[in-house]
């Protein structure tokens, strides 16, 4: 965050994007590429006299079309600092318009003659999006408490009709930041610590509220013991759900969990997620069969909990080997479950033994599903980066329950279907 030129040849003003040089269209899609021809719209400082018109930005992500507040630099050298290049970025803070309240509301005002101040946004929740995406404008949190609680008391700011508080003359410390909040919404705290006030007078802390929609429940095991294990929220075709939701979560000591943070829509619940049985909520074996879980805005749904059984245990013993039946010492041994990722994708199967040097290794299998077995090894046998390349046996596949008490597995292969 700045209020005045940062370095020689800092440029900052706002620009309407008339073209935009289509470079990365597979990445980006037609509207939007790595360098543009803007017309200048309002100049803060940094761009010269005779530059009144139009200027060609670099270096970041533009959208055609978009007005963009630019943080940018002048172009070196002898000829091209004549010229009306501007490097955007990349660490700058160029962005479309709709994404600068708080850098537009800055530059108009003047810092406080004493103490610091503490600015930033709040905004309402908004819908989760993936990758880069054209500028979208935000809704302000209007009115929203913002609290600083330090060790002279609390200092209390709201959000105006642009969602942007501030706090003035603040004296170095640490503080704790927070949006007062109903229990159906969530927003991070922030922590500032005094030797933070010793970088700048002007502190940006802006918060995402977000719906606070959580899932909470207990694991227990047949005798009514708590359970350590993982959860996992799935979306209803049994994707994951990350990194919108931290939907993969270990139950505590007593057996408890608790997913929060989750937006409306549409889940299924899981333990297990590795196997050795995969149970979906409530107490379903398949994906297919277990229940879609509706969650609205903000909604609390409590008590989903799990009982599980205990499995038989068969130990088995594998031996690895390459082809000419030399042991390979060293290999991971990798079992996937029947209704788990690991069954249909390599790079999700639990590894569950690593051979020693005579290329044996012991380990158990459990319950009646179908498991796939594979063994995999590391060889340094490519010319360049990253010089180590994965082989792999061709899997074994039998229900746990009759699974052969000594098997042999040999390396053969690289890259199984399903596998990077």
């Amino acid at each position: 965050m700045f209020a005045k030129p940062a370095f020689p040849g800092h440029a900052v003003f706002t620009a309407r994007l008339i073209y935009v040089g289509h470079k990365n269209t597979d990445r980006l899609g037609w509207q939007a590429g790595d360098w543009a021809v803007g017309v200048v719209q309002h100049r803060y400082w940094g761009l010269p006299w005779w530059n009144s018109h139009l200027v060609l930005l670099t270096h970041a992500v533009f959208w055609q079309g978009e007005t963009y507040f630019i943080d940018g630099r002048r172009a070196g050298g002898f000829l091209t600092r004549f010229l009306p290049i501007i490097e955007a970025g990349p660490c700058a803070r160029s962005r479309p318009v709709v994404d600068a309240t708080v850098e537009s509301r800055v530059l108009q005002e003047t810092l406080p003659a004493r103490g610091s101040r503490i600015i930033g946004y709040v905004r309402k929740p908004e819908p989760w999006t993936q990758g880069l995406t054209p500028p979208t404008p935000h809704t302000p949190f209007v009115g929203a408490k913002v609290t600083a609680t330090g060790l002279s008391g609390k200092i209390v700011a709201f959000a105006d009709r642009e969602g942007i508080y501030e706090m003035d003359n603040l004296p170095a410390g640490d503080y704790l930041l927070s949006v007062d909040l109903p229990d159906t919404q969530s927003a991070p705290l922030r922590q500032l610590k005094k030797e933070d006030f010793n970088y700048s007078k002007l502190i940006e802390q802006d918060f995402q509220v977000s719906w606070d929609g959580s899932i909470e429940g207990t694991v227990k095991d047949a005798t009514g013991g708590p359970s350590h294990i993982p959860v996992e929220l799935l979306n209803p075709d049994g994707t994951d759900t990350m990194p919108r939701i931290a939907g993969l979560q270990w139950t505590d000591p007593s057996g408890h969990y608790l997913i929060s943070r989750i937006p409306r829509g549409c889940y299924k619940l899981m333990v297990n997620p590795w196997g050795p049985q995969p149970v979906y909520y409530a107490s379903a074996k398949t994906l297919s069969d277990g229940e879609r879980i509706e969650l609205s805005d903000g909604q609390h749904i409590r008590n989903a909990n799990f009982v599980l059984q205990k499995l038989e245990e068969r130990k088995m013993k594998v031996r690895v080997t390459w082809p000419d039946g030399k042991a390979i010492d060293g290999a991971w041994v990798f079992v996937g479950y029947e209704n788990t990722r690991g069954f249909e994708s390599p790079n999700n199967a639990s590894s569950v033994a690593i051979t020693n040097k005579d290329g044996h290794a012991s380990f158990s299998v459990f319950g009646k599903s179908r498991i796939r077995i594979h063994a995999e090894t590391a060889i340094n046998d490519l010319k360049e980066a990253p010089f180590i390349s994965s082989w792999c046996s061709v899997p074994a596949e039998f229900e746990a329950d009759v699974a052969q008490e000594n098997l042999d597995l040999v390396v053969t292969t690289k890259n199984l279907p399903g596998q990077r």
